[in-house]
């Protein structure tokens, strides 16, 4: 009797001992898949390049032996690696320099102008400015001087204007119309206005140079005009609003406020960036994380550094590697590369064992 008690008891004691076990293996097997859920990523061109850019207009500046050239979406390289530098696409034309002197080429790799100036600017409105002998002044998309570099500086604004000289000369670029003004600093135009500054004080211009105070002055000493979203906080933090809202510092904590004023996230963060497709980064105690327009937390603040959204991903970073999360704060792609940039235009150029490539956004099938 007592040798089948002992019988019993063995084998109750094995089946709790299999039965915890059993348990225990489930937990981590649980554990392990949700850790391991995110997709895996796809390269759209594997890494072979000693550093690599963001696409633009279709095409991306890569680099190989210390010289550059330009890449399709394709990996295929359609302008040789042959320039000192190439800056981004803009208006179908891309900044080349070769020995110190810039020029500009097209999407094919030809060289539209030859490098020949001291300095050259993106193109706008059909306009790029250029730098000769110190002096500054435009050129057309052929290379054609169609204004005399005769300024010591030009201020390149927005919507076809620009300020020439010290005397705050406001031009119209696609006129050539000059319009007198007596301020002597200014901000691009947005809507048709654009901040000034007239003596020691801020107002608002119009694009024919009419001063008008369109500008109020608000509780926390910020200057706005609630129909141009602009902001200027006078302690000296300056900031515009972007998608209806603007950041806000009080007693070093940043929160955001809407275009009345009113305060839509309390000012609670070590640091904030404005908001991009719907969702700002934060930064608290040291972490990063993302918040909504409403000021709720909807990844908390966890990663060594976040990134902007863009294309509806973000770049993160856990221990020094790079990965990608999606707007509710899940991981995409695990953090593995050395190194990751945003996605544009469809990819993200990521680092991995010393080359550069691109990876597809996972969000698109």
């Amino acid at each position: 009797m007592r040798k089948k008690m002992l019988t019993s008891t063995f084998f109750v004691l094995l089946l709790s001992i299999l039965l915890v076990n059993t348990f225990k293996i489930e937990v981590f097997a649980q554990t392990t898949t949700k850790i391991t859920t995110p997709a895996e990523f796809k390269y759209a061109i594997k890494p072979q390049f000693d550093k690599v850019y963001d696409f633009s207009e279709g095409l991306a500046k890569v680099r190989v032996d210390g010289k550059y050239g330009l890449i399709d979406k394709t990996g295929k390289i359609v302008c040789e690696t042959k320039f000192n530098t190439i800056d981004k696409f803009s208006e179908g034309l891309a900044i080349v320099s070769v020995d110190g002197k810039y020029g500009f080429i097209d999407k094919t790799g030809k060289i539209v102008c030859e490098p020949q100036f001291d300095k050259l600017y993106d193109f706008s409105d059909g306009l790029a400015k250029v730098k000769i002998s110190g002096k500054y002044g435009y050129v057309d998309k052929t290379g054609k001087i169609v204004s005399e570099p005769e300024f010591n500086l030009i201020y390149d604004l927005s919507e076809g204007l620009s300020i020439f000289g010290d005397k705050g000369i406001l031009v119209d670029r696609t006129s050539n119309t000059d319009i007198k003004t007596n301020f002597n600093k200014t901000g691009n135009f947005s809507e048709g206005l654009a901040i000034v500054k007239v003596g020691s004080n801020y107002k608002f211009t119009t694009k024919t140079g009419k001063i008008t105070d369109l500008v109020v002055k608000n509780e926390f000493g910020n200057m706005y005009n609630s129909n141009e979203g602009l902001n200027i906080d006078f302690s000296g933090k300056s900031d515009y609003f972007k998608e209806d809202l603007a950041k806000l510092c009080v007693n070093d904590k940043w929160g955001f406020i809407d275009k009345t004023g009113k305060i839509v996230c309390e000012p609670q963060f070590d640091e904030v960036n404005l908001f991009n497709e719907g969702i700002a980064k934060v930064k608290l105690n040291g972490k990063y994380g993302f918040i909504d327009k409403t000021g709720k937390i909807i990844c908390k603040p966890q990663f060594d550094f976040a990134d902007v959204f863009s294309e509806d991903v973000a770049t993160v970073s856990v221990d020094g590697k790079y990965g990608f999360v999606d707007k509710t704060g899940k991981i995409l792609i695990k953090p593995q590369f050395n190194v990751a940039g945003s996605f544009s235009e469809g990819l993200a150029m990521v680092y991995l064992g010393g080359k550069w490539g691109f990876i597809m956004n996972p969000l698109t099938k």
